[in-house]
């Protein structure tokens, strides 16, 4: 592997080394991982196993808006020339489905996955989340194998999302239009009423890893750390972050060098991750946005389940 292809893209910007969540940052965190002995699983590798390996990696990136396309590909590529497969969710709105993107993904060897919101979509009707899960879930067969799946953990529904200035101003239209914009919805609730093995889909991150036994470490929100304003990206876990000293992608890195992360699953947005400064900075303006914005979400639905 000729690590220089991938570095020279950047190796010009002081960017690269002083801040956190650039491109380069992330193809340094791969090469951790690789010297790190761990065995760095899809999930579909993981649940398909007779016996797991004693130390891995599962990698999976979710692709929440068409921000993530290019960066997607970009990570795919590298990953594929580096070695080793990840999983990439996509959902099924017409601004991320992309067919040419799902089809060179998965060319590269990586699983493909649904990443679903349906309960959301149908505005909390069972009958029909579960008949828009069937048909989006046909709609990505037709073009590779869909083994597993995950919950989309975002606020907005119909594929809204704070990606640019003008999305904000759309979000604001469509709330002054009296249109509903939120999914307050838990989609991996459907699998209460449902069973996804009925589908050929063999397991979910949230329902089918024990997060006890496994480190969960994701990007959300450009932060290793800060849980506070995450809605649905959560889970219940008795391992604390704070034990292994991660704050920043260089403590992950450190982690790796020195062996003390042996089981782990990592969720990468790949939109976080900017390879040129001006992008960096305002991304990190929309993610201060994006954070308001879901802390008032936060106010607002504690206020409602308390009145």
């Amino acid at each position: 592997m000729n690590m220089n292809k991938i570095n020279s893209v950047n190796s010009n910007l002081f960017f690269d080394t002083k801040l956190d969540f650039t491109y380069f940052k992330y193809i340094k965190f791969c090469q951790a991982l690789i010297d790190s002995g761990l065995k760095i699983l899809t999930l579909k590798d993981y649940l398909s196993m007779n016996e797991l390996p004693e130390k891995f990696a599962i990698i999976r990136h979710d692709i929440d808006d068409e921000s993530d396309l290019a960066y997607a590909m970009k990570m795919a590529e590298a990953e594929y020339e580096l070695g080793f497969k990840t999983t990439y969710y996509f959902r099924s709105n017409e601004k991320v489905f992309n067919v040419d993107y799902i089809k060179r993904i998965s060319g590269f060897g990586h699983e493909i996955g649904y990443h679903y919101e349906v309960l959301g979509e149908a505005d909390g009707d069972f009958e029909e989340a579960i008949k828009l899960f069937e048909s989006n879930l046909d709609k990505f067969r037709k073009i590779c194998e869909i083994k597993t799946i995950a919950q989309h953990g975002g606020p907005l529904k119909n594929g809204l999302n704070v990606i640019s200035f003008s999305n904000v101003l759309e979000i604001i239209m469509q709330t002054l239009r009296g249109q509903r914009i939120f999914d307050n919805w838990e989609s991996k609730e459907l699998w209460k009423r449902y069973d996804f093995k009925t589908y050929g889909i063999i397991g979910e991150p949230y329902l089918s890893l024990n997060f006890d036994e496994i480190m969960y470490l994701s990007d959300t929100n450009r932060s290793w750390v800060d849980t506070r304003y995450r809605i649905k990206d959560k889970i219940q876990s008795r391992r604390a972050i704070g034990v292994y000293n991660i704050k920043c992608t260089e403590d992950i890195i450190q982690e790796l060098k020195s062996g003390r992360l042996r089981k782990v699953h990592i969720l990468i947005h790949p939109s976080n991750w900017k390879d040129n400064f001006s992008d960096w900075t305002k991304w990190l303006l929309l993610q201060q946005i994006r954070t308001i914005g879901k802390r008032v979400l936060i106010i607002f639905w504690k206020a409602k389940l308390n009145s």
